[in-house]
């Protein structure tokens, strides 16, 4: 298992990987190793490393209006870092960044560090060993999911042919798995990417399983999302019309 040495620089803050051997063999020269290397953007002056919170954080001098008098009236800046040392390990020792990644599971910054690193992937044509990390956890639709909706429509085809089976058989997984919500947030890939007849069976499968839980804020969601691509769409708007009809 590699270690993280931080350090900064006075304009940005840098970390590399290394081993406890390297490091005492070789010391600076470990951490040459551009390969090895990561940096992180901080708009403030890093002061700790809160390892159990994925973050990096510090103090925003500009904000602070002038000279301080103490540190407790400076605001308090952090930055995620664990997706940018995932990423890194995923480079140089996917087994380490998988062990690494479950220290994580069950913390607060675990799902937005894994959707950051999907997004990256995404821009970096590093998929293959991301979702391969990725797919080792519970989360893995939900982080997909979000993450999808966090970059443009023409980004989703990639995304899913490297997952395999296409948007719909995420839905599907999601909704076999009681992940209603994420399902939802899922509506809108698939009725991107899929045919009228395969959305028309995701809308009418996850109406059937919101009602059957009475989960009805969830039922007036997919009807919000029914009407408002109604207009455009006639598959849907078939739908939304036959819904009101039997409503009635």
């Amino acid at each position: 298992m590699h270690s993280a040495v931080w350090w900064f620089d006075g304009s940005r803050l840098a970390a590399a990987l290394v081993s406890l051997d390297d490091f005492m063999a070789g010391g600076a020269h470990a951490l040459a190793a551009e390969r090895a290397r990561m940096h992180v953007a901080a708009d403030f002056y890093p002061l700790a490393i809160a390892t159990e919170r994925g973050a990096v954080e510090g103090i925003d001098q500009d904000a602070a209006g002038g000279p301080c008098s103490g540190l407790a009236q400076l605001p308090v800046r952090a930055r995620l870092f664990l997706h940018a040392v995932l990423a890194l390990m995923l480079r140089t020792a996917e087994a380490d960044a998988l062990m690494y990644a479950a220290c994580f599971e069950h913390r607060a910054c675990f799902s937005p560090a894994m959707e950051m690193l999907l997004h990256d992937a995404l821009e970096h044509d590093e998929l293959p060993r991301t979702l391969r990390l990725l797919a080792s956890f519970d989360t893995f639709d939900d982080i997909v999911v979000h993450a999808a909706r966090t970059v443009e429509a023409a980004a989703w085809p990639r995304l899913f042919a490297e997952i395999g089976g296409g948007a719909a058989h995420v839905f599907a997984r999601c909704l076999r798995r009681g992940r209603l919500r994420t399902a939802a947030q899922c509506l809108l890939i698939v009725h991107t990417m899929e045919p009228p007849s395969v959305a028309e069976r995701c809308i009418l499968a996850l109406l059937a399983q919101a009602a059957k839980t009475q989960d009805r804020d969830l039922c007036v969601d997919v009807l919000r999302f029914l009407r408002r691509t109604a207009a455009a769409d006639s598959a849907t708007h078939a739908i939304y019309a036959r819904l009101l009809q039997s409503a009635h």
